[in-house]
């Protein structure tokens, strides 16, 4: 894996400013990690304007990976399209997107699969991938644009991005819900989002705070051999640097015994 942080570490329950994002966005790649772009969609009534290459204030050629998550709850068009100028701007090469982004609220909504197509070969062409993540119990969204569009990222530039902590609060996917989604889309799997809970609530803690079997769901991550990026998704309550730190330790410590 390549080991990422989320910028929404240092903004979660705190007020972003401009400063702020270019000050998350050093702190994170001075660690040597890549870095994923959490844009606050709104902010005491204002809407917080997209960002641009000036934020990154380092060489993103010398980053691990750039990537973004999306700031859209509902299917709209041109918002989609403004956050893939935006991706490209920032030189990101994935948009993670929700079930909601598309439009599919629920099992029987009706999203516009041939745009949602076209959209993702207009953000090929920019050089970004398109990962639908996965939220707790919604195999059904990840099957019903696989199964519409097509299941081969290289052909329809939609793959997956399995969230671990809301696989682990799933209910759909039987008893050890982190394998089964991890296996499930082991050939769509181009992301993945790395945080802790107690099964119950989506809390985002450091791995390691909550109830998820990490040595189990690393040696599935090995076994099904994906090699890319895994950003660390944290709700910081603390100093975000130090939270991110104690994760990427935690991370190495138990690959160090994994392959020992």
């Amino acid at each position: 894996m390549i080991f990422g942080a989320s910028a929404l570490a240092f903004f979660h329950n705190r007020e972003p400013t401009w400063k702020a994002m270019r000050e998350a966005i050093q702190s994170i790649t001075s660690l040597n990690l890549g870095v994923e772009i959490w844009i606050p969609c709104q902010t005491a009534g204002r809407i917080f304007p997209g960002p641009d290459s000036a934020v990154l204030h380092t060489d993103k050629d010398d980053l691990p990976f750039i990537s973004m998550h999306t700031q859209l709850d509902s299917w709209d068009r041109q918002a989609l399209c403004q956050e893939i100028d935006q991706c490209a701007a920032l030189g990101a090469t994935t948009l993670v997107l929700h079930n909601k982004t598309l439009g599919c609220h629920h099992s029987s909504a009706q999203p516009d699969y041939p745009e949602i197509a076209r959209l993702a070969q207009t953000a090929r062409l920019r050089g970004i991938a398109f990962a639908l993540e996965n939220s707790s119990d919604n195999l059904w969204f990840l099957d019903q644009i696989l199964d519409r569009i097509g299941d081969d990222p290289q052909k329809t530039n939609i793959g997956v991005c399995i969230d671990v902590g809301h696989a682990h609060m799933s209910t759909d996917a039987g008893r050890q819900p982190i394998r089964a989604y991890l296996k499930r889309y082991k050939e769509q799997l181009i992301h993945l989002h790395l945080h802790d809970n107690d099964g119950k609530e989506d809390l985002h803690r450091i791995p390691g705070e909550g109830s998820i079997n990490w040595p189990e769901a690393l040696e599935t991550i090995h076994r099904i051999d994906y090699r890319g990026p895994a950003v660390i998704e944290l709700h910081s309550s603390g100093d975000p640097i130090t939270d991110i730190k104690r994760a990427t330790r935690f991370f190495a410590h138990l690959t160090s015994k994994t392959s020992t």
